[in-house]
C-alpha cells in the first residue's frame, strides 16, 4: 500500500524547497531510466549539449552546465570510455581540446531521450496540458532572468502564452 506524500507545512509555500524536493524527484526517476552502472543524467545532458552545439570545449560545457572543472573531467572521461565523446584537438586553442559527439553517442542519446520524455510526462501528468506549458515556460523565464554569472546558459526563447 503506497502512502500519499506530504509536505511539512512549515516549508510548503517556499518555492526553492519545493523546486528541490522536485529536481530529486525527476532526477532520480531519470537515472533509473538512463539505468547505467556508470552513467547518470549528468552524462546525458552533457552529452546533449555536446551533440547540439558541436565542438566546443570542456572549459565551455562547465560553463554551459554550472558544473566544475573536476566533476566535468570525470564525467567526460566515462563519456569517452563509453564510446559517446572523442576529445579531438580544438584547431584554435592547441592547449585545448574540442569535445565531440560520436555517432555512438548521439544513437544512446535518442534511445534514451524518448524514455526520459516519457518518464516526465508520467510525472507531470497531475497537471494538465496547460498546467505543464505554464510550469515549464515559468521555470524558463525564472531561470534566463538570472545573472549570467548564476546561470551562464544562453537565454532561452521565451515565447508568450
Amino acid at each position: 500500500m503506497s502512502e500519499t506524500s506530504t509536505l511539512p507545512r512549515a516549508l510548503a509555500e517556499m518555492a526553492g524547497f519545493l523546486i528541490a524536493k522536485a529536481h530529486a524527484v525527476f532526477h532520480d526517476r531519470a537515472n533509473e531510466v538512463i539505468a547505467s552502472p556508470t552513467l547518470t543524467i549528468k552524462h546525458f545532458g552533457c552529452l546533449t549539449v555536446i551533440a547540439d552545439e558541436g565542438r566546443l570545449s570542456q572549459r565551455h560545457l562547465c560553463t554551459r552546465m554550472r558544473v566544475d572543472r573536476t566533476t566535468m573531467v570525470a564525467i567526460v572521461d566515462e563519456l569517452e570510455a563509453a564510446g559517446f565523446v572523442d576529445r579531438q584537438r580544438n584547431t584554435e586553442d592547441r592547449r585545448a581540446y574540442a569535445l565531440v559527439a560520436t555517432d555512438a553517442g548521439r544513437k544512446w542519446l535518442a534511445e534514451k531521450r524518448g524514455a526520459l520524455m516519457a518518464a516526465q510526462e508520467d510525472l507531470l501528468s497531475v497537471l494538465s496540458a496547460a498546467e505543464r506549458r505554464a510550469l515549464i515556460s515559468s521555470l524558463q523565464r525564472l531561470l534566463v532572468s538570472q545573472p549570467a554569472e548564476l546561470v551562464p546558459d544562453t537565454p532561452v526563447e521565451v515565447r508568450a502564452g
